[in-house]
């Protein structure tokens, strides 16, 4: 029997336990075969938890990636290049009306945001992953009317989380569907974004690229 060394500096027998950590001395139940399969299977079932992961703050940068894709056939809208035509923005993004599209948006390091708006509408934000960072809406652009021959339309997207907010307008040109000059152009497979927060929270975009 092995032994052990009490606070005291006194010798005394180490009572043997299971892999449980059940003592099976004197006055202790060892632990019948049907409890050490049902603690084991519990033990193997129990989930670690996730330890939270902090979001950036005020005075730093940050990247955001915006797609839009139609949300029943999959496909990227296009986007023409217009240079200095129009104030906004040097691109335009093709869409159409009465269509729904599913929006996607990923920052780097990760940016926590519970609310969006876009072209009018309250859309949902569903978090992609348990940690947030990454979102997705759907957008339905029932309601708003094609873009006469020659202009634009801007449409302001708003992101908004704890601290922090985002006010951008957009460049686009709105078509009926079926019409297929808002197929013509480049496809668009993200809007890469450089964003600045400065100590009020508010999110700047600084650069503007895409993919």
């Amino acid at each position: 029997m092995a032994s052990t060394i009490g606070i005291n500096g006194s010798y005394g027998e180490r009572k043997p336990s299971n892999a449980l950590g059940v003592g099976v001395g004197n006055g202790e139940r060892k632990l019948s075969n049907a409890e050490l399969r049902k603690a084991s299977t519990a033990s193997a079932l129990r989930k670690p938890s996730l330890s939270p992961i902090g979001t950036i703050g005020a005075g730093t940068s940050f990247q955001m990636m915006i797609s839009l894709h139609n949300a029943d056939t999959n496909d990227l809208i296009a986007f023409k290049q217009d240079g200095q035509r129009f104030g906004t923005s040097q691109r335009t993004l093709k869409l159409n009306s009465n269509v729904k599209y599913k929006c996607l948006i990923k920052t780097k390091p990760l940016v926590e945001f519970h609310h969006m708006h876009l072209g009018g509408s309250d859309l949902e934000l569903v978090s992609e992953t348990v940690i947030g960072g990454e979102y997705s809406a759907i957008w339905n652009t029932t309601g708003i009317e094609p873009t006469r021959k020659g202009a634009r339309q801007d449409i302001l997207l708003i992101l908004s989380g704890p601290g922090v907010s985002l006010r951008k307008k957009i460049q686009t040109k709105f078509y009926n569907p079926g019409n297929g000059h808002a197929e013509w152009g480049h496809k668009l497979d993200s809007l890469i974004w450089q964003c600045d927060i400065d100590p009020t929270g508010t999110i700047t975009v600084t650069d503007e690229q895409v993919l």
